[in-house]
């Protein structure tokens, strides 16, 4: 028995001295691109707002995200977009952020487009109002086709 435990522990403690990293004692230190920050300040970061949203699936923030019509939305304009938010989020389905190109079309106006996963390019227009940015539309949400593979014979 005493035999067992001895090579059970032998062995516990071979895992531990040759194992890899499990903790990591030094303070994280972030890689790759700086991240805009989720702040509606700039039109760039309000579509990460957006889309940061959408990935959590808070319909009703990524709606309140939209600009409004009037200075003053009310409950009930915001509340009927969020279907169409569900829908957004379910084509972008998780899909980073993989790049973002910015146009200005004006002061307060810019159009931005944002690359989904390498591959899905999301335009989207934003205004700003009162100092904060929002997404005024977008386009290019219709699923990609997929291409049909044929069985070999």
């Amino acid at each position: 028995m005493i035999v067992r435990f001895a090579q059970v522990v032998g062995c516990f403690a071979c895992l531990m001295c040759c194992a890899c990293e499990v903790y990591t004692l030094s303070p994280h230190t972030p890689t790759g691109r700086p991240h805009p920050g989720f702040t509606a300040t700039t039109s760039e970061s309000a579509v990460y707002l957006f889309s940061e949203e959408l990935h959590n699936h808070n319909f009703h923030a990524a709606a309140s995200m939209l600009a409004p019509h009037t200075l003053a939305p009310d409950a009930l304009s915001r509340s009927s977009r969020v279907p169409d938010m569900a829908r957004l989020a379910h084509v972008l389905d998780g899909k980073p952020i993989t790049d973002v190109h910015v146009d200005t079309l004006s002061d307060s106006q810019h159009i931005v487009t944002a690359m989904y996963n390498y591959y899905q390019p999301i335009t989207f227009g934003t205004v700003r109002l009162q100092e904060i940015w929002y997404v005024a539309s977008f386009t290019g949400i219709a699923p990609q086709s997929q291409p049909v593979v044929e069985p070999v014979d």
